[in-house]
């Protein structure tokens, strides 16, 4: 993981969600006027950064609880859009005496379930057809694809172009195979031990 750490008080971990960078947040701390330690969190293989091996959830998940540890925070607050709201729900189940509060915005427990009703996770795997032309997708047809996948995104016209830029400068194989991790992901268990707010 990557953090930008703006301002001083309580810490503050603003998680974006998958292919987003840590700096999207600055516009809702400027709106919102949040008072405390924000640290924007960005996501290796996106925005440029360095990819990591796969499985690629549950890496950027212990890098957070790393993060925490090694900052010594405690009293921490999490606000995480759709997979930040994902690995937000995993820190307070893994760090219960360190989180005290979970913002969630547009998360889901289980994707999957929504998406691909009665699919068992088991049947997704990294080496599968479907990923295998999204590998293989030509530069135009994948910038076609990112352009039409940020438009559902979105009601602000505005911001197509760069969610739509969020998508393209992603290392392929992590957004490939970081959308199969989050697929795999049932956070119905985790959900029962959170004991923050």
């Amino acid at each position: 993981i990557y953090s930008e750490v703006l301002g001083k008080g309580k810490p503050i971990l603003f998680l974006p969600g998958f292919a987003s960078p840590g700096s999207m947040w600055k516009e809702t701390i400027k709106n919102i006027k949040i008072k405390g330690e924000s640290h924007l969190i960005s996501y290796a293989g996106f925005n440029g950064k360095e990819p990591i091996e796969m499985p690629w959830y549950s890496k950027i998940k212990n890098s957070l609880i790393e993060y925490i540890n090694k900052n010594k925070m405690s009293e921490v607050i999490i606000i995480g859009h759709s997979m930040g709201g994902n690995l937000a729900v995993d820190l307070a189940a893994a760090l219960p005496s360190k989180i005290s509060k979970i913002i969630i915005v547009d998360a889901l427990a289980c994707m999957r379930e929504v998406m691909m009703p009665n699919v068992p996770s088991e049947t997704l795997s990294y080496d599968s057809p479907y990923n295998k032309r999204m590998l293989e997708m030509e530069n135009n047809q994948f910038k076609n694809m990112a352009s039409m996948m940020a438009s559902n995104m979105t009601y602000n016209s505005k911001k197509i172009e760069t969610i739509t830029n969020w998508i393209l400068e992603a290392d392929k194989k992590t957004w490939v195979y970081g959308y199969t991790d989050l697929l795999k992901l049932d956070l119905r268990e985790a959900l029962q031990k959170v004991k923050c707010k």
